[in-house]
Order: structure tokens, then sequence, then C-alpha cells
């Protein structure tokens, strides 16, 4: 059948057949032909009397299909079948009818179709899916019910299904195709519950089975689970809403979609039936009255006893006794056969048969050294020698041979507040909305833990029901424990540990456990699994409630002061204030508001870490390092006496003030607004606070808070006062003690002389020299240069302004002469408020040479924009000033070739060529003034067209082949539209190849049949193999891209097209929407996404997973602001990895008819998009001041060390993590031996390899990168004599590591341009380190 467009009404022109050999219609001449078609055939109609059909006739809508309706479409015998089920052919389906349909009025002999859609409808936690078109084009039945069986469907999901109609009619015009009608009336089904169920424990079975979703929640269901088929006297389970979740009995695998339950039965070694149904009164939802049965045994249980050993040999007898397995059936001609296995469990082993018996007990002789053996029981259940449980498996599970325990109650489980050894503490945890409790692993006799104790866990709220809980409150049953229980030290097993989550904030829990244990014994002479429970243990608990655990404390006057500078003066201006707080201190629980002040109210106050250990030795008995152990967390000290508070990220600061007023009371603050300054971050922010101080918070880390306050009047006194905030859960503190502060009155200031400037970095180029010193962004400076070292004699003045430097670190003076020795002074001037003007000295002369003439860049964007018979235009992106050459020969090696010298032009016709030849052009860039030529472009390829007079053909010459060479399907099967090449018209193909002298050889395949998602393309490795003798290029256009086969694609690594051995083919199979799978957060994709998959068959088919040559796809864009460079990548994703591959792009733009191509190369097949790359390569760095850093580098370097995607930019760097980001950006794989690589390159000091841990210091950092700079470049450090003097704490700096600061220094990878410290002592953060390392990567070109 015909595939049919319905996107709008048209006529085919197609009454005078296809040529073959056209190249692809373009719009006008599309609409040419189309206008021309209609206008003979109009003539025909007036020669030959044709009707002709009006134009109201292409309007006459189809009727829409009536009564969809799932009714089954096999219902005579004696094949009949329900309307919804599944079989091995079909899988999950549904049937659909409709009545006959209509047919258009006054449509002579219409052709009528029918399309089916469906809605899925998905779980919450999976992706949600569109409607899809599910079969489309089904003719339809006028004069009878239209009938459909929807195949492979997914179990136990609910469907929305409706039908839209349409039609063709053939005319002398050519085919009309109708839009769809309105779609018919809407029915719900449910698809089949899979269901599945195994054995699993002593009498307990495992069932899983579909999580079915309907109208916004989940389905309740009845299970039914019986010892005979007819399920007769099987009451149902029912499973509601509040028994499915993490703390009920029913479990949810959302990887799967699959719901858990394990059920326990009566007997071991029986088999069980089961069955599921949906329990929903909704009759409108067809489905299956319930799901398919299966059946299940039971294990067979089976103990062992030892009874006796031969003194002589050592072989043990042990007897193997097991419980019967229970039927139900009665008469004589039951037989029950046991057979007993026996297995080593090692890979590739296969249990071997020992022996059958007819009753329950067998005796083994173990050798010394057969321990490891396991055994297994199966039974057979046979009524005259017919199997009657074909095809289930009744056995025991793997029974290992080891004396029987005693039967005995296990101990109550042992719940504890922390499990500890010498080497490490684990606490349990209360959170607002979930509680990890902890208690110690059971024990047996001789010392070993006990794992085969299980829990049985009660939580209730009402203390009343705790003795007796009702059934729904138990959250977990038969609970056994697993490494995800585990409290490990090392190897020893401290406990165990269990969370309990979705539980209320600020609610008083009751919690119950008890411990179970089974054990195999006889019970009325029959062995049976007997479960023996502990007496239970009980334990109270509050969750708190949300935000921290106490309401955002109060800062006291001490954390809340106002700031002092170095030179211990408090930092106020007449118009700002800066107040400092700490986001971190410790407090005292007494009377006292200072140690010094007498008795008062009862609260916490503050104290510095020095007032606690002097309080720590009026204790009794005295405690020394007070302030060290309450920073440890040691539990001798008394939490109800001292404390440390700390704000989280989750807490600002609002500060509030307000104009002082003599007699003013303070209790007033409490109903003022703090609205001065909102929601101030508690993230340290003071570069001058001194961790090591002896009143800082003993922890290393910074924690001063410093915020100013701008807008105030000169000569004012304020009350200032803050409150804590925490909004997520509107919670805010209380005002703090006020403090007092009184603003400068406003004085006229005198300009300051400032000091000289010191030039700290150049870079010379040919005709420029760029320049850096110590900005102050106040000053405006001027810079004199000339040839000669006499500023007298300068010929060259500048004033650069604050502005000129506002987003810059260097200045560019150009115009300059190459070769040319330069001498540079440079001036600071300052203005004060008053306008007043002061200058520096002039700088010492400083010298740079600019670099000898630099020939031109290589043009960009050169291509070929027309080809005629006898002329090639060529055409690239000119740049103003420049001219070019183009070469062009009818040889790669240009020997002979012709240049043509042409100026203000961005294209050239080369004329006078011959027709149908291959001629190879390259351009340079040529400057007049320099005189000099660039390197040339890459060559590009191209063909003159034929001309008559050497193609004698009714027919046009083109690139594309179609025709009888390539046998494309007229239809899609399933989605994918085959085309193939193979066989006899592969050596047609070759021979076509060979003789056309056509450069590259495209296939269309654009136009495809209707519903075609996948491409699969069947093509010989004759043709590979052939075009890779010709060096010629096979191009697959679709709808997507354009992919190209370049000779060597296809090869392996020896160069063998396919196998050497054999003919085959290549299976080429090409997605064109395929799904946006693996890491996509820091993609924006511009195109959709496609896949490629090659396999090649020769019998049987093996996947290619790497291509012998890149492959070359190609996207094509309209808008030239499409492409953004440094941010628009091509990508690729590797079969079965999750990493996308980001690759440059090869980019050309036509300006003249707006269209460019962006290419790039992928060497193993897979997805492939052309996508945006983001700025956020973590989700933690958006508030940073950094992440423009972070980002540039994480661009140019894959940062292996930062694993997931937090950066954590405010953290402390340690040694390890800076050496880590050092081998990062020189791309060098190591693992835990990086600082031994580290010092072996020179980064570090072999002293310093064990020194990952500790705090990296920025003169560690600048050491670190001086050297990853000096390798990146080459250039050597050696006895830089660079001056450091403009920071005034460079005598801090270690002497070692001077020449390296002086190197990095000088190469700008530091600058200070606001400040006069370098800070070598200070600890960095990570986010630091990133800026410092943009720079070295800019220095070394790389950004």
């Amino acid at each position: 059948m015909n595939p049919h467009k319905r996107s709008s009404n048209r006529i085919d022109g197609r009454m005078f057949g296809t040529m073959h050999g056209k190249l692809p219609d373009r719009p006008h001449n599309r609409l040419h032909r189309r206008v021309t078609g209609i206008l003979a055939f109009l003539l025909l109609a007036v020669q030959f009397s044709i009707p002709v059909p009006s134009a109201a006739a292409d309007n006459v809508p189809q009727p829409a299909p009536e009564r969809l309706r799932v009714e089954a479409v096999y219902s005579q015998p004696p094949n009949v079948q329900p309307a919804i089920g599944y079989n091995e052919f079909d899988k999950y389906y549904v049937d659909l009818k409709t009545d006959r349909v209509a047919r258009p009025r006054d449509i002579p002999s219409p052709s009528i179709y029918l399309n089916y859609y469906l809605q899925e409808v998905t779980k919450p936690y999976k992706p949600a899916k569109p409607t899809i078109l599910k079969e489309a084009d089904v003719p339809a039945d006028t004069a009878a019910d239209n009938r459909i069986r929807l195949k492979e469907l997914n179990p136990g999901t609910v469907y929305y299904a409706y039908a839209r109609a349409y039609y063709t009619y053939a005319s002398e015009a050519g085919t009309y195709t109708s839009p769809e009608s309105t779609p018919s009336n809407t029915v719900k089904f449910l698809t089949d519950i899979e269901l599945e169920a195994y054995s699993y424990g002593p009498n307990q079975i495992m069932i899983i089975w579909d999580d079915v979703w309907y109208a916004g929640k989940r389905m309740d269901y009845r299970l039914y689970v019986s010892e005979n088929k007819e399920f007769a006297n099987t009451p149902p389970i029912y499973i509601g809403q509040e028994q499915i979740g993490p703390n009920g009995p029913v479990t949810v695998n959302e990887s799967t979609g699959k719901l858990e339950y394990i059920h326990t039965v009566r007997d071991p070694g029986r088999v069980y039936y089961i069955k599921i149904e949906p329990d929903t009164a909704d009759t409108e939802l067809k489905r299956s009255p319930s799901s398919r049965v299966v059946a299940v045994s039971s294990y067979i249980l089976a103990r062992t006893t030892k009874m006796s050993v031969d003194p002589v040999t050592g072989n043990a007898i042990w007897k193997l006794e097991w419980s019967p397995v229970v039927t139900g059936l009665s008469g004589s001609d039951i037989k029950i056969t046991y057979q007993i296995y026996r297995g080593t469990g090692t890979s590739g082993s296969i249990e071997q048969y020992m022996a059958s018996k007819d009753d329950t007990t067998f005796f083994l002789t173990v050798a010394p050294g057969e321990e490891h053996y396991y055994y297994v029981i199966k039974a057979i259940v046979t009524r005259n020698g017919q199997n009657l449980y074909p095809g289930i498996s009744i056995t025991s599970p793997k029974i290992y041979i080891r004396e029987s325990e005693v039967a005995a109650k296990p101990a109550v489980p042992e719940l504890v507040p922390e499990l500890s050894d010498a080497a490490m503490v684990v606490r349990e945890e209360i959170k607002p909305t979930e509680a990890t409790i902890l208690w110690r692993a059971p024990r047996k006799g001789n010392g070993e833990v006990d794992s085969e104790v299980m829990y049985d866990i009660w939580l209730v709220t009402d203390p009343n029901l705790i003795n007796n809980p009702p059934a729904g409150s138990k959250i977990a049953s038969d609970l056994k424990m697993g490494q995800g229980n585990f409290v490990m030290s090392g190897n020893i097993l401290l406990g165990y540990k269990y969370t309990i989550r979705d539980l209320l904030p600020n609610t008083t829990y009751y919690l119950k456990i008890v411990a179970k244990k089974n054990f195999i014994e006889y019970v009325d002479d029959m062995l049976q699994n007997v479960t023996l429970e502990s007496d239970p243990a009980l334990k109270v608990f509050i969750t708190p409630a949300p935000g921290p655990t106490d309401q955002p404390v109060v800062p006291a006057t001490p954390p809340f002061k106002v700031k002092k500078d170095k030179q211990g003066r408090e930092m106020v201006t007449s118009t700002t204030a800066v107040i400092t707080l700490k986001n971190k201190w410790y407090e005292q629980y007494t009377d006292r508001k200072t140690p010094d002040s007498g008795p008062g109210e009862w609260s916490w106050y503050f104290r510095t870490p020095s007032q606690l250990d002097e309080i720590g030795q009026t204790l009794i008995p005295p405690v020394d390092d007070l302030a060290d152990k309450l920073e440890a967390g040691d539990p001798s000290i008394d939490p109800l006496k001292f404390r440390k508070v700390e704000y989280d990220s989750g807490v600002t600061i609002d500060v509030g003030i307000v104009e002082y007023v003599p007699g003013m009371d303070y209790n007033d603050l409490e109903n003022l607004p703090a609205d001065k300054v909102i929601g101030h971050t508690v993230t340290p922010n003071d570069p001058d606070e001194d961790i090591n101080a002896e009143d800082n918070v003993r922890d290393g880390k910074r924690h001063n808070v410093d915020i100013t306050l701008y807008d105030l009047e000169p000569n004012k006194t304020y009350v200032i006062w803050v409150r804590a905030v925490r909004r997520s859960v509107n919670l805010m503190s209380g005002p703090s003690d006020p403090i007092l502060v009184t603003t400068l009155p406003e004085l006229p200031t005198e300009a300051e002389k400032p000091t000289v400037p010191v030039f700290n970095y150049h870079f010379a180029g040919d005709t420029f020299i760029d320049l850096g010193w110590d900005f102050n962004s106040q000053y405006v400076y001027y810079l004199q240069y000339g040839t000669a070292d006499d500023r007298t004699r300068a010929t060259g003045r500048l004033s650069i302004t604050p502005q000129d430097l506002e987003y810059a670190t260097y200045y560019r003076v150009t115009g300059l002469k190459p070769d040319t020795v330069y001498y540079f002074w440079i001036q600071a001037e300052a203005t004060s408020p008053a306008g007043e003007k002061k200058q520096s000295d002039f700088s010492d002369s400083y010298i740079v040479k600019t670099q000898k003439e630099i020939p031109p860049d290589t043009p960009l964007g050169f291509g070929v924009k027309t080809v005629t018979k006898d002329s090639i235009t060529y055409e690239w992106l000119a740049v103003e000033g420049m001219e070019y050459i183009l070469e062009i020969d009818d040889g790669i090696d240009y020997a002979g070739s012709t240049r043509h010298h042409i100026s203000n032009a961005s294209e050239f016709t080369v004329t006078g060529l011959r027709s149908n030849f291959r001629y190879y052009a390259r351009l340079y860039a040529y400057d007049p003034v320099k005189k000099l030529e660039s390197q040339p472009t890459q060559s590009v390829i191209v063909r003159t067209l034929r001309s008559t007079d050497d193609y004698d053909s009714s027919e046009d010459p083109e690139y594309v082949i179609i025709g009888d060479f390539i046998i494309k399907d007229s239809y899609a099967v399933n989605g994918t539209w085959t085309v193939r090449i193979t066989g006899v018209n592969a050596d047609r193909f070759i021979q076509h190849v060979k003789t056309d002298n056509v450069l590259d050889y495209v296939i269309d395949l654009k136009t495809m049949p209707q519903g075609t998602k996948k491409i699969s393309l069947i093509i010989s490795q004759k043709v590979f193999r052939a075009l890779g003798t010709l060096g010629e290029n096979l191009i697959l256009k679709t709808v997507s891209n354009t992919i190209i086969i370049r000779p060597g694609v296809m090869a392996d690594k020896n160069g063998v097209y396919g196998s050497a051995t054999s003919e085959s083919d290549f299976i080429i199979d090409i997605v064109l929407q395929a799904e946006a799978s693996g890491d996509t957060r820091n993609m924006t994709f511009r195109t959709p996404v496609s896949e490629i998959a090659v396999s090649l068959s020769e019998g049987l088919t093996r996947k290619i997973s790497s291509f012998g040559k890149p492959l070359k796809v190609e996207y094509e864009y309209t808008s030239a602001g499409w492409y953004e460079p440094g941010t628009t990548y091509g990508y690729y994703l590797p079969a079965g990895e999750s990493a996308w591959k980001k690759v440059p792009l090869q980019r050309s733009y036509s300006y003249d008819a707006g269209v460019g191509t962006l290419a790039f190369e992928m060497p193993v097949p897979g997805k492939m998009a052309i996508a945006d790359q983001g700025a956020d390569f973590y989700t933690d760095i958006s508030g940073s001041y950094a992440r423009r850093a972070i980002a540039n580098v994480a661009s140019v370097h894959e940062l292996k060390s930062v694993t997931g995607k937090k950066f954590e930019p405010t953290k402390d760097l340690t040694v390890g993590a800076a050496v880590r980001f050092m081998l990062d950006i020189m791309d060098v794989e190591y693992g835990v031996n990086y600082m031994t690589i580290a010092a072996k390159a020179g980064i570090i000091n072999a002293a310093d390899t064990g020194r990952a841990d500790e705090k990296c210091t920025r003169e560690m950092l600048i050491s670190m990168a001086a050297r990853v700079c000096e390798i990146k470049t080459g250039e050597r450090i050696g006895n830089d004599q660079t001056d450091l003097s403009v920071y005034k704490d460079i005598g801090q700096a270690s002497p070692a590591l001077l020449p390296r600061i002086r190197y990095a220094h000088r190469t700008g990878v530091i600058t200070s341009r606001f400040s006069d410290m370098l800070g070598p002592k200070d600890i960095v953060t990570r986010a630091e380190a990133m800026v410092l390392l943009e720079k070295l990567l800019r220095f070394a070109g790389e950004l």
C-alpha cells in the first residue's frame, strides 16, 4: 500500500511518471512543475472532455469512526481468544472494533483508512509518554465492522485509545488525500497484569506483579493464594494504598515498575496457585477479570544431623531428613519420589545426581575436605507415571551439612544510642522526617554473629497501643539484615541500623522490635518450620521540628560588633559601617552574662574559647582544654551546661537600624522590623580572619561574617541589631542585644599621593604590547613610551581611565613597529572627593621588544559557492584590509598551479575550466602592509559539470543515486524502513560508480514512508570495498542530518571491509529521533538526538563497536546566529555509555544563500546531536563568585578529581585536592599514587607526599601552579628577580618558594589589582584555586 500524507490537501503530479537521476526538488522547481502539470492536465481535459473534480470536493470531510469498543476479534470456536490477553506471538494485546466506516459524501470510489492512537498512563516515577500513532493506514471496511489487534503493549498498564479515519481517491489529475476525521469515542482498558512467583524462604513465597496506576493513584488489588487450582474456599488478600510503600508489607521496585510481596504459607514443599485481580468499581475501564494463574512451590524443609565418625578414615556419617511434600490429593496411585543432588557452588559446575528415595531420610558419607558440598532435594509427584506438576519445581534450598541448632528463643534486641569501638563511633540519628535506630548484632554461644535472626518492627504514636499494636502499624516483617543495615568497623560487625522514613516532625513515636528465628523441628512427627520470638524491646523517640535543632540562636554581643581593621580602628566612615558576627560560637548556660558579672537571668551566654578554658579549671573535677573538648564532641562535657552553636546555609541574617534617641527603650526593638539588610548569607567572608587566633573557634575554619551598612548619614548615632531567620520554615529569632555606632563627620579629605605603579606583566605581538600593573580602581594612569631609554624623547602618550580597566587584566598598546625595543613609563593620579589631584612619580623604564612580523591568520569559511561546466566560484569570510591569493590546479600537489591575486572581495570565479573535470583549490590571506602570506587553507576538491559534448543522454547528470541500484521498501514495518544495496544490485552499483565520473554519491533518504522512525540500510561489503578503492564517499541524507561514510570508515584495523573469508552485508540502522539518554545536565540540545548502529551480517550478526576511521556527521542551519562559538559543540554518546563526548565543530556559512553547515566526527557508533554547553558543570556554583572560572577550567579539561555534580567552592582546599587539580589540567591519568606523580613532576616536594589531607596555603598553591605553567609553556623559571615589594606581607612567604611566586607574579598567574597583601600562609578555598588556574590556562593559551 502506498503511504499517505495527511498534513495538507494536495494533488500529486505523478501522471507523467518519474524521471530517474534528478536532483532533489528545490521549492521553486516543485512549484513550477506543479503549476505546469495542472495546466497540462486542464488542456488535456478541454481537449478530451475529461471531467475535472471541483475544488469543493477537496474539502469534503471524512466521517469519524463510530462505536470504538474493546471486543474480541477471535470469538468463534475453535479459535476463541479474549479481547484483552497475552500470547507468545502478539505478547500483551487488546482487540478493538468499530462500526463500519461511513463514506464521505459525493466522493467517487474513495479508499478509506483508519489510524489508531494510544495514550499510556505512566507511573509517576517514570517519564511521561506522549500520545502515539500505534497503527497507521489500516484499510477500513465500509460494509462491516472494522477490527484490529494492537500488539506488543506493556503489561499491567492503563491505555486510552481512539481512532481517526481519512480517505483517498484517484482521478485523472492524481491522488487526493483528505485530512483526518475528528476522533472516535475514547475507550480505556487495562492490559493483563504480569504475575510472577518464586520460592523465597521457609514457608514463604515471593510474589511480584505490575504496579498499575490509574486516575492519578495506584490500583488496589485482590490477591489469591490457594492450595487448589479452582481457588475453592480461598478468601482474597486485600492490598490497598496503605499496604504499599517503604513501611508497608508490599514494596515498590521503581526500577522495574513492579510491586513485591513476601507471603507466608502453611505447608513447606507444597504447590500453591496464585492470581491477582484489580480491585476497581470503574465499569468503563475494560480489563480481564484476573491475571493468569501461576503455580509455585514452597521450599522443602531439611536438616542434617551428624551420626558418627570413622576414627580410621575420618569419614563422617550424616543423616539428611526433610519434610514430605503435601499434595492434598488422595489415591493409592499418587507417588512421590525424592531425588538427591550434590553441588560444589563453583562457577560452571553442574549438580550431580546421587540417589532417589521414596521416604524422607538419606544417609551421607562425607570424607574429610568434602564439607563444602551442598545438597538439594527435588520432588517429583506422579499419578500412573504422569507428572502432576509439569514445569513446577518442588525443591529444597541449598543444604549445607552442619549440626542443627537447638531451638531457643532469641535474645531481646539490644537497642543502643551508639555503636563504637576504638576506631569509630556511629550514633543514632533522629531527624524531622526520619529516624535511624541502632542495635547490637545478636551472637551465638560461640561468639559468632547469628545471621539467621529476623525482626518484626511496629511503630505507633499512642503509648496505650505499644503492648498490642494494630496490624497496620507493623512497618517491617521478617526483616533480614543485609549489607545496607551493617555497621562495620573494618571487618568487624558492630551491629545493625534501620532507617524509618516518612515520619512527622515534632512527634513522639513508640517503637517495638521483636527478634525471630526459624528452626526446623519435628512437630507431630513431621519436620516443620518453627519460629521462636524474643521478648519485645521498646524505644521512645521524638522527631524534632523542621530546621535547626534550636530556633536560630540570638547572637549575643561579643559575636556581633563593629569590625576593626588591622590597625585596630573601627571600620566606620561618614556614610558606612561594617559589622561582624560569627556563624559559629560557644555558649555556657549560666546566670552570669559575662564570666565577671554578677548573678542574673539564667540563659545561654556567649563564651570565647579562652574563657571556656578558664571556666573548665573551676569545674569539679577540673576539665583541661574545655573548648577543644566541646568542639570535638567529647561526651564528658555536659550538654546541659555547654554547647556550640552553628548556623547552616538555611539561616540568613536580617539587620535592623534606627537613629538613637536618648532614653529609648531597647525592648521596643522586638516590634521593629530588621529591614536595613534582609537575607544576608552566613557564609564567612572576612579575608583578614586569623583562624589560628586564641579566641577563634577551635576547628581551623573561618567563621566571621562581615556585613557592610550603606547610605548612613554623617555624624549620627545609630542603634543596630540583628535577627537570625530560617525562612524555609518561617522561623525568626528575637532581636539581638543592640550596639551603638556613630558615623564620622563629613570632613574634606586630601588626596593621597599614589605610590609608583610597578609593571608586573607583558605580552608582545608584532604591532602591539599588552601591559599589566597593580591597578587601583580609583586612579587614572598616564603611560608614555618610546624607542629610546629617555622619557623626554617618548613618542607615545596615553591616558588610561578606571573605565578602561574595569573589566581588563591588562592594557594593550597598539600601532607599534615589529621587531623593535620599546621603553614604557607609567604614572598614577589620585583625585580627592573635592577634586584635588595628586600624581605619583613616573616608574622606571620597562623594556619590551615586539616580535618580528607575524603572517596573517589562515582564511576562514573557504568553500565553493557555484559550479558550472567551465567555471567554479569560490567564497570565504573576508577580513578588512586583507587581500587574498587563490591557488587552483588539477593535481593535489599544485605542481602546475595558477595563482589569482584578489583584493576587496569575498568571492572569486575561476573561468575557462574543462567540463566534467576535478580541480583542487586553496586560499591564502595576504597582508599588503607586511607583504606576508598566511598558511593555506585545506584543499577544496570539486568537479565541473558535464556538458552536452561529453555526456550524450536525455537525462541530466547529478549526484543522487536512485532507481534499481538501490531497493527501497515502499512502507515501514513497525516503524523501520529498509533500503538495500545487495547481491547483483551491489555489483551493478559498483560498475556504475566506476564509470560515471561523479566525485561522491548521495542516497537521499529524506522522503520516507509514513510512520518511519528508523532507517535500516543493508549494504554489501563489496560496495564499501569499491568506494574505498576509488577514494570516494557515500553520503546519506536524512531529515535529521547528513552522514558521510568516507573511505576506511567501514574497514577494520587491518583495512578489511567486512568478512575476509565470505561475502557479508553491513546493516546501518539510523534512528531519526532517539531518546536523549545519558548525563545531559550541562547540555542544551539544538538539534534532535539521532542514533546510528552498525552491524555485520555473515550468517550471524555481530555489532561493530568502532569505525576504522571517524564517521562524519553534518547538520544544516539557516541563521548565522544559531551557532555560538565556544558554546555550540558536536556531541556523541558511544553505545552503552552515559557520558556524552564533546567534539569541536567544522563550520561553514554562506551569507548569500543564508545556509550553513556544522560538521563533526565520531569514532564509534552511538547517539549524536548538536548542543550548547552550559556554564554550570556543577549544581552548587551558580552563586559563587568563581562560577565563570570553574566553568572555563572544566570546559577545557576534565576535572576527574571532582566526582558527582557538586564542586563545593567554599570548602577549604587540601594539598591533595590541589595536586589533583594540577594533574587534571595536565590531563594526567592517576590513581592513589597521585602525590608521588606530582613529586616526580616537581609540582610538590618529595617531603610533601604525606601531606595530602592538610589544608593548602596560598603560597603552596601558587608554587604548584607556577610549576604547571612552566611545564605547559616550556618557559623556565630560572633566577627570576621580579620585584615583590608590592606585597607588604611578602616577608611571611617561605624563602624556598619565592622564585616560583616571582614567576607567577611576572606572568600574571597571580595579580594583586586592589590589594597590597598576598596572604602566603592563608588557607585557600577550592573556588580561589579555580580562579588562579583560569589565569594559568589563559597564560598558557588554552583559554
